[in-house]
């Protein structure tokens, strides 16, 4: 039963983790394209925003139902290591993958374009959502640690 209620609640945490990550992008590609044009870091501010406020409110609702007796402390701490992820660790990494270490970035965009639905993706597309990618994957280490050990800990 235990391991039905662990597994069952880490599949959740996934489908939220696959939600929030399509409400980023979406709100990502909305930003940095059509008639807005943002340029990168203050388009992943805005979408790592709308992320984080759907990430807290699922997670809270549907994921963990914490009936924790103090649920400010709780929030305070998520909001602390999720803030440092969205604002800082990816900001970073998608300054340093946009104009310091852009090999790894142009290498996977060559090979991203010669996929047949991506070849009509322009490589500016491509390139601000490799830089993306590698930021949320960052993010999404430091807080799986974080949440683990000091937000949720056992």
């Amino acid at each position: 039963m235990l391991f039905r209620s662990d597994m069952g609640q880490f599949l959740l945490f996934c489908f939220v983790g696959v939600l929030n990550t399509l409400v980023d992008y979406s709100a990502y590609n909305a930003l940095t394209g059509g008639r807005f044009k943002w340029k990168r870091i203050p388009a992943n501010i805005g979408s790592t925003t709308a992320a984080m406020i759907f990430s807290f409110m699922a997670n809270r609702n549907f994921v963990f139902q914490s009936e924790a007796p103090d649920p400010v402390f709780p929030v305070i701490k998520f909001l602390w290591v999720t803030v440092a992820s969205a604002y800082l660790i990816q900001n970073i990494i998608i300054y340093l993958t946009s104009t310091v270490v852009t090999g790894p970035g142009r290498l996977l965009k060559q090979l991203l374009s010669k996929i047949p639905i991506l070849k009509k993706q322009s490589s500016e597309f491509l390139e601000k959502n490799i830089v993306k990618t590698f930021a949320v994957s960052g993010g999404m280490l430091w807080n799986y640690f974080w949440y683990k050990f000091y937000v949720f800990p056992a």
